[in-house]
């Protein structure tokens, strides 16, 4: 299967230029050679098969020549298909259900002799679980009227934002001011705060290539208090972080019960990371491990200064983030030994503040194998090569790019298969919140060049969350 993105024009796709009846050929009917009729669709690289997203609109340039009455139909009614005649362009819009098959999109029109040329282009449709895709969580908004109960966005690896996409396919939201995604077992766990019974639960659970709900709990009142993050290993040992500290849930118990980790008191808003089978959180300056074969906390070290990322590098390691003393910091950490193989310091002179973010749920770094992104809560991105030390501003998106925004909503993240840099900004609080911008960037040269931009799509959102799919570093 080809995989193609739509943006290089390109060639001839598929070109069935001589006349097709439903039946043989009339013999006066004019030749391929005879006619100066035809009908084409250009595509990218000159190919005959297409796979779209789900929710993929796809824009094809239709060439005809002296034909009437073009119109697009589609063998699969859940493809939605448009002919614009003012433009000569076909629209195609691939269904949010990604079980819904694929299609052969033909587009025909008739000569001034009647007879009909036709041309045909066939799509399938990968799954939710493409690394190269990714998804944003919304919290929503209570106070909005009406309220706006959490949601989905689905970003393509093309050029679609897809909004709604689990309330499309589950017929309800995943919660109610959602807080935080992760991954593990073929399965996405879904931490909300608050206990709506007119959404899927406070802990929501989904299979990771069709979205589809597996189970949902909502918890007693009052078990969980404002809860914030979660982290899953094996797919079904879970760990909730609340105002409390942090909780164990096995979802293979019968009891289904909430069992407290001792030492967790005080973890700290952030998310959590898994390596090595083990959990690692932060308390303050305290880098803490959790064992899921004991539910213990089996190491624990202080650094300088309050940690503000703890995220996953290659090969059993994890780069964790602080300040100290004005200094921002990135560690290098085994997490089979605990040792701290690597620092580097970021000062304001050489890449800016490491640490404005102590308050963003998101962690204050992310990164694509060596290459680390930061942000703080401003609209300054910053990346960061840890081999060498060197620290550049890439973008102003405030200065440059959209100077009535005021609000960076969370961190930004770096797709680890893309490498394309996302970064949610806001217009303000209030009713200025549904005025709002999704960014993606290249980021790999020696400035940020913006690929994509989103309108209005978000509601107060949570987190930028990567699908793991199939590649090695992501089976950790």
């Amino acid at each position: 299967m080809n995989k193609m993105t739509l943006t290089g024009r390109a060639i001839l796709l598929a070109s069935l230029s001589l006349a097709l009846f439903g039946c043989a050929l009339d013999d006066d009917a004019p030749t391929q050679e005879t006619t100066k009729s035809s009908i084409n669709l250009t595509l990218d690289n000159g190919e005959t098969t297409m796979d779209a997203f789900p929710g993929d609109t796809i824009r094809v340039k239709v060439e005809s020549k002296e034909l009437k009455d073009i119109v697009g139909t589609t063998s699969n009614s859940a493809w939605n298909v448009n002919y614009d005649e003012e433009k000569s362009q076909l629209t195609i819009i691939a269904p949010v259900v990604c079980t819904s098959g694929p299609a052969k999109v033909m587009v025909s029109g008739v000569d001034k002799r009647g007879q009909v040329f036709r041309s045909l282009v066939s799509l399938t449709l990968n799954d939710y679980s493409d690394p190269r895709g990714t998804f944003i969580l919304n919290e929503g908004s209570v106070w909005s009227t009406p309220s706006e109960m959490s949601s989905l966005i689905y970003v393509s690896p093309r050029t679609s934002a897809t909004p709604y996409v689990y309330e499309s396919i589950n017929g309800r939201a995943p919660g109610a001011c959602s807080q935080d995604m992760f991954e593990s077992g073929g399965k996405y766990f879904v931490i909300s705060q608050n206990r709506n019974p007119d959404t899927d639960g406070q802990l929501t659970i989904f299979d990771t290539k069709t979205l589809r709900k597996i189970g949902n709990y909502p918890f007693k009142e009052k078990e969980l208090d404002w809860p914030t993050h979660v982290a899953v290993v094996d797919g079904y040992k879970i760990y909730i972080r609340d105002n409390k500290g942090i909780w164990f849930f096995n979802t293979m118990y019968a009891a289904n019960q909430l069992t407290f980790i001792e030492g967790s008191r005080g973890a700290r808003k952030n998310t959590m990371a898994v390596s090595n089978g083990k959990v690692f959180f932060s308390q303050n300056s305290y880098l803490k491990v959790i064992d899921p074969e004991s539910n213990t906390i089996v190491h624990e070290v202080k650094y300088g200064g309050s940690i503000s990322g703890i995220i996953n590098a290659d090969d059993d390691h994890l780069y964790v983030s602080n300040l100290e003393k004005g200094i921002g910091k990135i560690r290098l950490v085994n997490t089979k030994t605990y040792e701290v193989e690597k620092v580097n310091e970021i000062t304001k002179e050489n890449g800016g503040d490491l640490l404005a973010m102590t308050f963003a749920a998101a962690p204050g770094i992310s990164a694509k194998g060596d290459t680390i992104y930061y942000s703080s809560l401003g609209q300054k991105v910053y990346r960061h090569l840890f081999s060498t030390g060197e620290s550049k501003l890439m973008v102003d998106v405030k200065e440059t790019l959209n100077p009535e925004h005021k609000v960076t909503y969370n961190t930004v993240q770096v797709n680890p298969t893309t490498g394309h840099v996302y970064m949610n900004t806001l217009m303000g609080f209030g009713p200025l919140y549904k005025t709002n911008t999704i960014y993606r960037f290249d980021m790999t040269g020696d400035k940020a060049v913006l690929l994509n931009r989103w309108e209005n799509l978000t509601r107060f959102p949570a987190g930028i969350f990567f699908p793991r799919g199939t590649t090695p570093a992501a089976k950790k």
